[in-house]
């Protein structure tokens, strides 16, 4: 079936004039502030085995990658992260470098199912650093650090909120309860859509009432010093 010149896929869409320049200049900023830091960029394949995406991101997120198969019939992806990539670049080519690694990068991703329902995108942009084999406080303070002068320099330092998260409490809690990868990947899909009733009815065939309230109340904290208190 052909389709009017005009026409363009869903949740795609051009960018020109002061759109497109914007755009660029939010790139150029934050490569410029990530290369002053000593992070070197990196560029991924935009094609991939669907098993990395599939390995790195769980089985519910890759799931939403363009999927195709290779001319040997191999499983391959349009990139819907960059992390994942990055990953492996660190457990292979990079093993044996000298550790901290520090890594950026800002790439295009694509997603048959746009992570916001606000605006559908199926293309975006992922711009991030990864500072990877320094795991401390002074790590995480960097990379907040980097993440505050690249919005004060887009004039964003007043109207931003950095959200916090720590893989380790997701672990232990997926330990604790003993689940296997299917139930680890079912929790961790609701974690990501902070979606509290379905969580506690999830974690009730695992763990008491109490336990599964108050996990689930993690999920709905929000806000600024005394956040840290309440969850203490």
């Amino acid at each position: 079936m052909s389709e009017p010149l005009s026409k363009i896929p869903n949740g795609l869409r051009y960018y020109s004039g002061q759109e497109a320049r914007l755009r660029r200049l939010i790139e150029e900023t934050a490569m410029s502030v990530f290369e002053g830091w000593s992070y070197e960029e990196v560029i991924t394949p935009t094609l991939d085995y669907y098993s990395l995406f599939e390995r790195g991101m769980g089985p519910s997120e890759a799931h939403h990658a363009f999927r195709f198969s290779d001319t040997d019939g191999r499983l391959l992806a349009l990139r819907p992260d960059v992390t994942s990539g990055i990953a492996r670049l660190t457990a292979t080519l990079l093993a044996n470098h000298p550790r901290p690694l520090r890594l950026c990068y800002a790439a295009p991703v694509f997603r048959q199912q746009g992570q916001s329902n606000i605006e559908w995108r199926r293309e975006s942009t992922q711009i991030g650093c990864e500072l990877v084999g320094q795991n401390s406080a002074t790590a995480d303070v960097e990379v907040l650090v980097i993440v505050s002068e690249i919005l004060r320099r887009l004039a964003l330092d007043r109207s931003y909120v950095i959200t916090l998260n720590d893989v380790e409490v997701f672990n232990g809690v997926a330990e604790g309860l003993a689940l296997n990868p299917d139930s680890r990947d079912r929790l961790r899909q609701l974690i990501d859509g902070r979606n509290a009733v379905d969580l506690e009815c999830f974690l009730s065939s695992h763990a008491s009432v109490d336990d599964c309230r108050a996990f689930s109340q993690l999920i709905r904290l929000s806000g600024k010093l005394e956040t840290l208190q309440r969850s203490s």
